[in-house]
């Protein structure tokens, strides 16, 4: 027989905290709808997670922006995320007005590494200026 806790699906559980849990359209569930790649997937959920330490996750944020410009880029593979799926985020976690730019940059259509490079500079800079409003020195 099986306890109750082990019928529960793996979306209603957290391990390590609740910085996910209560939202709206778990990141998760987003970067898997959005089919995003890995260092995107990964500046989404870092610019999204609450937990203590903000400044290490927006660190982390960036350090993916300058991961996914590092990396072989083909442009074939950023098609872009549609735009109601990016509102529907958006809305459902009630995101601030920074934090709306940073997705939208994430998830635009890329079609040069010229295009990619500016839109992660610009994510930077959004994660400076968010972390700058909320008193935090990255």
């Amino acid at each position: 027989m099986q306890t109750e806790e082990a019928l529960m699906m793996a979306s209603e559980t957290q391990v390590g905290g609740n910085h996910y849990k209560d939202a709206g359209y778990q990141p998760t569930f987003f970067i898997v709808d959005a089919n995003l790649d890995f260092c995107s997937g990964n500046i989404i959920k870092y610019d999204f997670r609450n937990k203590a330490d903000k400044a290490e996750d927006w660190r982390k944020a960036k350090h993916y922006c300058d991961l996914l410009c590092e990396a072989a880029f083909d442009a074939s593979r950023h098609v872009g995320v549609p735009r109601k799926l990016v509102e529907k985020y958006i809305t459902f976690n009630n995101l601030n007005p920074i934090q709306e730019r940073i997705v939208e940059a994430v998830c635009d259509t890329k079609n040069t590494l010229a295009e990619l490079r500016l839109d992660m500079k610009v994510v930077k800079l959004l994660i400076d200026e968010r972390a700058k409003s909320e008193g935090i020195t990255l």
